[in-house]
């Protein structure tokens, strides 16, 4: 019996690398692209090989799920005066290119494909050491709130003798209908 894991956690030493934009050139009259990050993209999928080794019945991750990336940048030597450890990393790399890459790279070894990603959490901060710390999670069905339609406002106006209202969905009412949707959809009065 194989029990499906909830979570997976990766720690990858090394700054952390920001996905590059995809390259082109024309070789006989066509395009071709390129992933400039494919060599280190290889390298880093070894370490995380290497450390799904060492679990015992491991499986990849289906359904939708959750992500909580930590990147530590490292320090320069001019940041040590003005930025203490764990203190945000305002600079570049963006951390939207950081998290793209580790996506791109994890994806079949961890998950499928990374349109299962419903849910992140990114920090980027100074620490004494370079590092990418990932967490991926299994999601339930529903983390997310479902919103009261009472806040979502109709969109009203008049047509001729008749009303239109254009909500969720659309609706064609005389003055006194009106009202009364108003009452029962938006003011709670019955």
């Amino acid at each position: 019996m194989i029990i499906e894991p909830d979570s997976h956690t990766f720690t990858l030493y090394g700054k952390p690398i920001p996905q590059a934009r995809h390259r082109g050139y024309q070789r006989d009259g066509r395009t071709h692209y390129y992933d400039p990050c494919s060599q280190q993209k290889a390298t880093h999928r070894i370490e995380v090989l290497d450390q799904i080794r060492l679990k015992p019945s491991y499986t990849r991750l289906v359904g939708p799920i959750g992500c909580k990336m930590t990147f530590g940048m490292g320090r320069c030597s001019d940041s040590l005066k003005r930025s203490p450890n764990g203190s945000y990393h305002t600079k570049k790399p963006d951390i939207d290119n950081l998290c793209k890459y580790y996506f791109d790279m994890m994806s079949d070894l961890v998950f499928d494909d990374d349109k299962q990603i419903a849910y992140t959490e990114l920090h980027k901060i100074y620490t004494p050491e370079p590092y990418t710390h990932i967490e991926f999670f299994k999601l339930g069905q529903r983390i997310a709130p479902v919103y009261d339609k009472s806040f979502l406002e109709p969109e009203i106006r008049r047509c001729g003798t008749k009303w239109i209202v254009a909500g969720s969905e659309a609706h064609e009412l005389t003055t006194e209908q009106l009202i009364n949707y108003l009452k029962d959809n938006y003011l709670g009065e019955k």
